[in-house]
């Protein structure tokens, strides 16, 4: 496990699946065992595959934000997910468990915005130091249309009091222009793939978006 997740440093597709059988190590059985023997056929079947970075690909800094509600039957926990593509290839991403309980997907989508927004900025500022022009402000995709019309607008704030202060600091960084959270899809939505299991033909399609490639091609 400990070298499994060494290689989700460069194979982000492979981070859901790994995280999942990860919870299982101090106490595992044997559907564990079976479930990570199919993860290691599977690095095993496609070990050229990689994140290819294009010179002539460099542009805007964008994010996807995604978060799954009670995914964690177990623990009932929500998982959240973070990717940031610079061009075509993503340069980070991040799949966890909320360490708080979410009472609604509205919520649980604005706290991995919040998420995001740290890592944009920051991101941002690497950007800077490196060379490149200012990538501002950076783009942060989300399928919650309730989660966007609050970090936008106000009002709402009011009726969200017992969220944490600091998951507020997303609306700081819209008003200065730092960052926009946009709407996209469930179906386009990208931060998919490190969150629930999905299909073969749609995981192809999302590993192909993510800059995962064959080093032979």
């Amino acid at each position: 496990m400990g070298s499994l997740i060494f290689l989700t440093n460069i194979r982000p597709e492979i981070t859901f699946a790994v995280s999942c059988v990860n919870h299982y190590t101090t106490s595992p059985q044997q559907a564990h065992m079976d479930a990570t023997k199919r993860i290691l056929r599977y690095v095993k079947a496609i070990i050229d595959l990689g994140l290819l970075f294009p010179i002539k690909d460099i542009r805007q800094i964008v994010g996807y934000a995604y978060a799954n509600w009670v995914r964690d039957l177990n623990r009932r926990k929500s998982r959240t997910d973070v990717i940031f593509k610079l061009g075509c290839s993503s340069i980070m991403w991040s799949s966890k468990l909320q360490p708080i309980m979410a009472l609604s997907t509205m919520e649980m989508e604005y706290k991995v915005l919040a998420d995001g927004a740290r890592e944009a900025v920051w991101l941002s500022k690497i950007a800077i130091e490196l060379g490149l022009h200012k990538f501002a402000p950076t783009t942060i995709w989300c399928d919650n249309q309730s989660a966007i019309k609050l970090v936008k607008n106000p009002i709402f704030h009011a009726r969200m009091r017992h969220i944490e202060l600091h998951h507020h600091y997303i609306c700081e960084r819209i008003e200065a222009r730092e960052i926009d959270v946009t709407y996209i899809s469930t179906n386009e939505q990208e931060a998919n793939i490190m969150t629930k299991p999905l299909g073969k033909e749609k995981f192809e399609v999302f590993k192909q978006k993510i800059g995962l490639h064959s080093v032979q091609e």
